[in-house]
């Protein structure tokens, strides 16, 4: 994906919050959180975990894997999320 460890505080912060292993997400997690890592960076933002909640929530896909699913009253973060 583009990231070594360790990981930047974005990512850290999202683990430390939903108390998952770096395993049990799915693709589109590690996608959306390097391309918000890349954004802050790239363009001093600073996007935190605070903004992931408002707009995902997480979801079971399967027995222990975890997506984001977007909430049907929100916009997505990322348009084209293709990190």
């Amino acid at each position: 994906m583009g990231f070594t460890y360790p990981f930047p505080p974005l990512v850290e912060e999202f683990f430390n919050i939903t108390q998952l292993v770096y395993s049990q997400i799915m693709p589109f997690v590690w996608k959306m959180l390097y391309a918000l890592h890349k954004i802050n960076q790239t363009y001093s933002l600073d996007v935190t975990m605070s903004e992931i909640p408002n707009v995902y929530e997480l979801r079971t896909h399967g027995t222990c894997r975890f997506t984001l699913r977007i909430k049907l009253d929100q916009y997505p973060l990322l348009l084209k999320n293709q990190a």
